[in-house]
Protein backbone atom coordinates (compact mmCIF):
# COMPACT_ATOMS: atom_id res chain seq x y z
CA UNK A 1 0.00 0.00 0.00
CA UNK A 2 2.03 2.75 -1.34
CA UNK A 3 0.06 5.54 -0.18
CA UNK A 4 0.69 4.32 3.90
CA UNK A 5 4.23 4.28 3.44
CA UNK A 6 3.66 7.72 2.03
CA UNK A 7 1.65 8.67 4.52
CA UNK A 8 3.55 6.96 7.57
CA UNK A 9 6.97 8.67 6.52
CA UNK A 10 5.20 11.72 6.07
CA UNK A 11 4.01 11.62 9.66
CA UNK A 12 6.67 10.31 11.67
CA UNK A 13 8.82 13.50 10.32
CA UNK A 14 6.32 15.59 11.08
CA UNK A 15 4.60 14.79 13.85
CA UNK A 16 7.50 13.65 16.63
CA UNK A 17 6.52 11.27 19.10
CA UNK A 18 3.37 10.13 16.98
CA UNK A 19 2.49 6.52 18.10
CA UNK A 20 2.39 3.43 16.24
CA UNK A 21 -1.06 2.55 17.63
CA UNK A 22 -2.06 5.81 15.91
CA UNK A 23 -0.67 5.37 12.58
CA UNK A 24 -2.10 2.06 12.42
CA UNK A 25 -5.66 3.19 13.15
CA UNK A 26 -5.35 5.71 10.25
CA UNK A 27 -3.89 3.50 8.56
CA UNK A 28 -7.42 1.28 9.06
CA UNK A 29 -9.25 4.16 8.73
CA UNK A 30 -7.42 5.52 5.29
CA UNK A 31 -8.25 1.89 3.59
CA UNK A 32 -12.08 1.98 4.42
CA UNK A 33 -12.66 5.19 3.49
CA UNK A 34 -11.09 4.04 0.17
CA UNK A 35 -12.73 0.65 0.06
CA UNK A 36 -16.29 2.80 0.69
CA UNK A 37 -15.46 5.65 -1.83
CA UNK A 38 -16.12 2.94 -4.63
CA UNK A 39 -19.45 2.98 -4.09
CA UNK A 40 -20.27 6.50 -2.19
CA UNK A 41 -18.75 9.81 -3.13
CA UNK A 42 -16.53 10.40 0.25
CA UNK A 43 -13.78 12.09 -1.56
CA UNK A 44 -12.51 12.48 -4.79
CA UNK A 45 -11.69 9.50 -7.10
CA UNK A 46 -9.31 11.21 -9.00
CA UNK A 47 -5.42 10.69 -7.32
CA UNK A 48 -7.59 9.48 -4.37
CA UNK A 49 -5.07 7.99 -2.62
CA UNK A 50 -2.56 11.27 -2.83
CA UNK A 51 -5.41 13.06 -1.53
CA UNK A 52 -6.12 10.77 0.96
CA UNK A 53 -2.54 11.29 2.20
CA UNK A 54 -2.92 15.48 2.04
CA UNK A 55 -6.18 15.03 4.14
CA UNK A 56 -4.88 13.17 6.78
CA UNK A 57 -2.01 14.85 7.61
CA UNK A 58 -3.75 18.06 7.46
CA UNK A 59 -6.32 17.08 9.45
CA UNK A 60 -3.16 15.69 12.35
CA UNK A 61 -2.36 19.45 12.71
CA UNK A 62 -4.84 19.84 15.00
CA UNK A 63 -3.48 18.19 17.61
CA UNK A 64 -0.78 20.86 17.57
CA UNK A 65 -4.28 22.56 19.13
CA UNK A 66 -5.93 19.34 21.29
CA UNK A 67 -3.65 18.53 23.46
CA UNK A 68 -5.69 16.17 26.01
CA UNK A 69 -9.27 15.25 26.83
CA UNK A 70 -10.88 18.43 24.76
CA UNK A 71 -14.39 17.78 23.83
CA UNK A 72 -15.45 18.96 20.11
CA UNK A 73 -18.16 19.36 17.74
CA UNK A 74 -17.82 18.96 14.37
CA UNK A 75 -20.42 20.48 12.20
CA UNK A 76 -20.42 18.55 8.81
CA UNK A 77 -18.28 16.31 9.54
CA UNK A 78 -17.88 14.24 5.84
CA UNK A 79 -15.77 11.58 5.55
CA UNK A 80 -14.56 12.35 9.03
CA UNK A 81 -12.04 15.31 8.09
CA UNK A 82 -10.46 16.19 10.59
CA UNK A 83 -12.37 14.80 13.58
CA UNK A 84 -11.19 11.19 12.91
CA UNK A 85 -7.85 11.35 12.84
CA UNK A 86 -7.52 13.41 16.32
CA UNK A 87 -9.66 11.05 17.84
CA UNK A 88 -6.52 8.61 17.03
CA UNK A 89 -4.03 10.94 18.01
CA UNK A 90 -5.59 12.15 21.00
CA UNK A 91 -8.00 11.66 23.71
CA UNK A 92 -10.60 13.96 22.54
CA UNK A 93 -14.28 13.36 23.35
CA UNK A 94 -16.13 14.25 19.65
CA UNK A 95 -19.78 15.01 18.51
CA UNK A 96 -19.42 14.45 14.62
CA UNK A 97 -22.80 15.99 12.86
CA UNK A 98 -23.38 14.72 9.02
CA UNK A 99 -26.98 14.89 8.18
CA UNK A 100 -25.90 12.79 4.77
CA UNK A 101 -26.99 9.35 5.47
CA UNK A 102 -24.32 7.12 3.31
CA UNK A 103 -21.78 9.46 5.33
CA UNK A 104 -23.28 8.94 8.56
CA UNK A 105 -23.46 5.08 8.27
CA UNK A 106 -19.37 4.76 7.07
CA UNK A 107 -18.20 7.65 10.48
CA UNK A 108 -20.68 5.14 12.31
CA UNK A 109 -18.94 2.37 11.06
CA UNK A 110 -15.01 3.73 11.70
CA UNK A 111 -16.17 4.90 15.23
CA UNK A 112 -17.39 1.39 16.09
CA UNK A 113 -14.35 -0.27 14.01
CA UNK A 114 -11.93 1.61 15.96
CA UNK A 115 -13.38 1.60 19.29
CA UNK A 116 -13.56 4.98 20.20
CA UNK A 117 -15.58 5.48 23.31
CA UNK A 118 -15.93 8.71 23.45
CA UNK A 119 -17.41 9.88 20.29
CA UNK A 120 -20.53 9.67 18.13
CA UNK A 121 -22.01 10.68 15.44
CA UNK A 122 -25.08 12.91 15.11
CA UNK A 123 -27.20 12.28 12.05
CA UNK A 124 -28.86 15.93 11.25
CA UNK A 125 -28.19 19.17 10.01
CA UNK A 126 -27.08 21.68 12.50
CA UNK A 127 -27.77 25.32 12.46
CA UNK A 128 -28.12 27.97 14.83
CA UNK A 129 -31.66 26.46 16.19
CA UNK A 130 -31.04 22.85 16.70
CA UNK A 131 -31.36 21.33 20.33
CA UNK A 132 -28.33 20.05 21.02
CA UNK A 133 -28.42 17.34 24.29
CA UNK A 134 -24.90 17.87 24.97
CA UNK A 135 -23.71 21.41 24.78
CA UNK A 136 -20.85 23.29 26.25
CA UNK A 137 -18.04 21.97 23.95
CA UNK A 138 -14.19 23.05 23.92
CA UNK A 139 -14.17 23.39 20.60
CA UNK A 140 -16.81 23.53 17.78
CA UNK A 141 -15.54 24.12 14.14
CA UNK A 142 -16.58 22.96 10.46
CA UNK A 143 -14.92 22.79 7.24
CA UNK A 144 -18.11 21.85 5.17
CA UNK A 145 -18.34 25.52 4.73
CA UNK A 146 -21.05 27.01 7.16
CA UNK A 147 -21.22 30.90 7.16
CA UNK A 148 -19.33 32.33 9.30
CA UNK A 149 -21.73 34.44 11.23
CA UNK A 150 -24.23 30.63 11.56
CA UNK A 151 -20.55 29.39 13.33
CA UNK A 152 -20.69 32.01 15.79
CA UNK A 153 -24.15 31.67 16.46
CA UNK A 154 -23.42 28.13 17.06
CA UNK A 155 -20.62 28.93 18.94
CA UNK A 156 -22.13 31.14 21.22
CA UNK A 157 -24.74 28.30 21.82
CA UNK A 158 -22.53 25.83 22.80
CA UNK A 159 -18.99 26.57 23.46
CA UNK A 160 -18.29 26.48 27.13
CA UNK A 161 -16.87 30.07 28.16
CA UNK A 162 -13.56 30.05 27.55
CA UNK A 163 -13.91 27.15 24.93
CA UNK A 164 -12.84 28.46 21.47
CA UNK A 165 -14.41 28.07 17.67
CA UNK A 166 -11.41 26.96 15.27
CA UNK A 167 -12.21 28.81 11.78
CA UNK A 168 -10.21 26.68 8.59
CA UNK A 169 -9.62 30.24 7.02
CA UNK A 170 -7.31 33.35 7.25
CA UNK A 171 -8.30 37.02 6.88
CA UNK A 172 -5.32 38.10 5.61
CA UNK A 173 -6.81 41.82 4.96
CA UNK A 174 -6.69 44.10 7.91
CA UNK A 175 -9.95 45.67 6.68
CA UNK A 176 -11.68 42.33 6.53
CA UNK A 177 -9.87 41.20 10.17
CA UNK A 178 -11.15 43.69 11.97
CA UNK A 179 -15.03 43.70 11.00
CA UNK A 180 -14.65 39.84 11.54
CA UNK A 181 -13.06 40.93 14.86
CA UNK A 182 -16.29 43.02 15.43
CA UNK A 183 -18.90 40.66 14.60
CA UNK A 184 -17.29 38.19 16.26
CA UNK A 185 -17.73 40.28 19.46
CA UNK A 186 -21.12 40.76 19.43
CA UNK A 187 -21.55 36.68 19.74
CA UNK A 188 -20.23 36.38 22.79
CA UNK A 189 -16.35 36.02 21.06
CA UNK A 190 -13.09 37.32 21.27
CA UNK A 191 -10.20 37.24 19.10
CA UNK A 192 -7.78 34.38 20.13
CA UNK A 193 -4.55 34.08 17.71
CA UNK A 194 -4.24 32.80 14.14
CA UNK A 195 -2.22 29.78 13.47
CA UNK A 196 -0.17 28.74 10.18
CA UNK A 197 1.66 25.19 9.55
CA UNK A 198 3.26 24.33 6.54
CA UNK A 199 3.53 20.93 5.34
CA UNK A 200 6.92 21.39 2.22
CA UNK A 201 6.59 17.61 1.22
CA UNK A 202 3.09 18.34 -0.18
CA UNK A 203 2.48 21.62 -1.21
CA UNK A 204 -0.01 22.41 2.44
CA UNK A 205 -0.25 25.34 4.23
CA UNK A 206 -3.11 25.25 6.71
CA UNK A 207 -4.27 28.46 8.71
CA UNK A 208 -6.37 28.07 12.04
CA UNK A 209 -7.90 31.21 13.51
CA UNK A 210 -9.43 30.96 16.79
CA UNK A 211 -12.41 32.97 18.92
CA UNK A 212 -12.64 32.36 22.50
CA UNK A 213 -16.34 32.86 24.24
CA UNK A 214 -15.52 35.52 26.46
CA UNK A 215 -16.55 35.63 30.07
CA UNK A 216 -19.91 36.91 30.88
Amino acid sequence: MYWVDCFTSLATKNFPGIEEWTLKKLAFFGEELLKWNRSINLISRKNSEKLLVKLIIDSLLLLNIIKGSETFLDIGAGAGFPSIPVLAGSQARGTLAEARRKRATFLRHILQALAFPNARVLRQAITRNTKLEVSDFDYIWSKAGLPLEELFVCADNWLRQGGCLLVFRPFRAQKEKNLVIDQARSFHLTYEETKIYEIHEISLIRTFTLFKKSRV
